[in-house]
């Protein structure tokens, strides 16, 4: 591996770190905490409630395709492909919460998408991707 890979590789790992972390910490809020305190956070999850329950089920599952694969070395491809998934949910995730009327939310997914675009793009390269 040379030093650009290496570089890029370490720059990988932190954006999976960083947004696993977050997918999961944010998924694990939405399926913890009662309905009530969801709704004083995001105006559409008392017009939701099962919309709730969904979005933290699938953020938990995005968080973990994109860290687990890479880091146990197992069908590593499943992080580019969650990285994918997770660039798809962010906009359809951003235009559901501007259509609610929360544009400040929906402006606050750019970071998520930037992070997920870089992992897939860097994950779906032989390159990038660690050596076993």
């Amino acid at each position: 591996m040379t030093r650009k890979e290496r570089s890029i590789n370490i720059a990988l790992w932190l954006a999976q770190a960083s947004l696993a972390s977050t997918l999961l910490f944010s998924g694990l809020i939405k399926l913890t905490q009662p309905s009530v305190n969801i709704a004083s956070l995001w105006r559409w999850a008392e017009d939701y409630p099962n919309g709730v329950w969904m979005v933290g089920s699938v953020e938990i599952m995005l968080g973990i395709g994109i860290l687990i694969p890479e880091l146990l070395r197992i069908a590593m491809r499943i992080t580019a492909w969650a990285a994918f998934a997770c660039i798809g949910w962010t906009i359809g995730y951003s235009i559901f919460i501007a259509s609610q009327g929360d544009w400040p939310t929906a402006g606050s997914q750019l970071p998520y998408l930037v992070l997920a675009a870089f992992i897939a793009w860097g994950r779906s390269k032989p390159q990038y991707t660690t050596p076993k």
